[in-house]
């Protein structure tokens, strides 16, 4: 089977998927990884750095570096208004969204392509229907049979927005592979995921309803402690922040929310 995780930031990738991805890799079933985002707010130097560090957690994992893909759109903040991806998101098709950083997409590493020019030898405008195309292009390469993408319940806009260029793809392809979303933002970091326990709990904005329909993934001491490692290879992200909020997705499980097929 194979496997694409879309990650809107570096690091999303690992919290969400780590322990999914070493069963699936164990089994014998391909993993790919697409980056939405370079990780730029703070700069082309921080992007590149948070590049390297998800490079490095993956191949803890085993991750095939020809699986990894950059898409090498902006990141401008978390709120809808300040989120990057939602607002190419809500705008017109071929308007161009600039960022302080960029109006074009970019990979911050030397030597480095990003999706679009890896298919095109041109780099993509900022705007809606360049990220719609690369992510078509993007399902059409890795051949996916399932993606793991960010729940549309996720308060953090870019990662709302994936979901949201995911379900418009969806409507528009006549075959689709099967979803399963995860959630890193659930309301307050402060309070979720919860700071104590082996296992997730339900977020307080969730119904409980909702909750009661998600699927988990269990891990032996020894995956889960590879996750803890892979966590602590993003220091530019600082794990120990805000009451240990990355750490926090350490657990003896992953948590993820199945899709209905069209």
């Amino acid at each position: 089977m194979n496997i694409l995780i879309i990650a809107p930031h570096q690091d999303d990738e690992i919290l969400a998927a780590c322990l999914l991805i070493q069963s699936q890799i164990r089994v014998g079933h391909e993993i790919f990884v697409a980056f939405a985002t370079n990780g730029d707010r703070w700069g082309r130097e921080v992007g590149a750095r948070r590049y390297q560090e998800s490079i490095r957690a993956l191949r803890l994992l085993h991750v095939k570096e020809d699986h990894i893909f950059y898409m090498g759109y902006g990141d401008t903040g978390m709120r809808l208004g300040h989120s990057f991806l939602y607002r190419i998101f809500s705008s017109a098709g071929r308007m161009l969204v600039p960022t302080p950083i960029s109006s074009r997409t970019y990979h911050p590493v030397v030597g480095r392509q990003t999706l679009h020019h890896a298919c095109t030898g041109s780099e993509a405008a900022y705007c809606r229907d360049s990220f719609l195309e690369d992510l078509n292009r993007l399902l059409d390469i890795c051949q996916a049979e399932l993606v793991i993408l960010p729940s549309g319940l996720d308060c953090h806009g870019d990662h709302c927005a994936c979901f949201l260029f995911m379900e418009e793809l969806r409507r528009m392809r006549n075959s689709f592979p099967s979803m399963l979303t995860y959630l890193i933002h659930a309301g307050d970091d402060m309070f979720w995921p919860n700071r104590t326990g082996e296992v997730f709990s339900r977020p307080p904005s969730m119904d409980p309803a909702l909750w009661d329909k998600h699927v988990s993934i269990r891990a032996a001491e020894t995956e889960q402690q590879i996750k803890e490692l892979c966590i602590h290879c993003f220091q530019s992200q600082d794990p120990l922040a805000q009451d240990g909020f990355l750490l926090s997705f350490a657990k003896y499980e992953e948590i993820f929310f199945p899709l209905s097929p069209n």
